[in-house]
């Protein structure tokens, strides 16, 4: 039994379709290592501290938002929220809960 021959147009467009649909569920690379810029900016504006930022997840759901945790470099064993409003996408955190 001889399996048909499947073309290198085919081929292409089979990998491009899982590259869109795995982009569109689970982000982009760029789209992670922007908002670790973004999150890193905003803490040290906002603070006045240098932050860590750890474990940032991408949720489609509401548009997709990019959140992470992150912790002071000088307290590394409290870690926060710092992420998107997911109602004006503006970047907020949670360390003023902490405090």
């Amino acid at each position: 039994m001889v399996l048909p021959k499947i073309s290198k147009t085919l081929i292409f467009i089979i990998i491009g379709i899982f590259l869109s649909i795995s982009f569109f569920f689970l982000g982009t690379p760029w789209g992670y290592l922007e908002y670790k810029i973004k999150f890193q900016e905003y803490l040290k504006d906002k603070y006045k501290k240098e932050f860590a930022i750890q474990k940032i997840s991408y949720t489609f759901i509401h548009g997709g938002l990019y959140d992470a945790e992150s912790n002071d470099i000088n307290k590394p064993d409290i870690s926060f929220y710092v992420g998107q409003n997911y109602r004006t996408k503006d970047i907020e955190d949670a360390r003023d809960l902490l405090c």
